[in-house]
């Protein structure tokens, strides 16, 4: 996996707060364990649905 957080979040100069949300082909509860501990907020899995973006950027808004 890419650590693309830390460099997401050393963007950050106001200190607001930005979600990071990734987007995998995999489904494995171990994978999406790891994406939390690295610092993500939520993540989709593929394919993708207009009914699941649109909740995660709601939840986000």
């Amino acid at each position: 996996m890419i650590d693309a957080t830390s460099p997401i979040r050393a963007l950050d100069e106001l200190k607001a707060s930005k979600p990071v949300v990734a987007v995998s082909a995999r489904r494995n509860l171990k994978v999406k364990t790891q994406w939390k501990e690295q610092g993500l907020d939520d993540f989709l899995t593929k394919p993708l649905t207009e009914e699941s973006l649109l909740s995660v950027l709601e939840r986000y808004r």
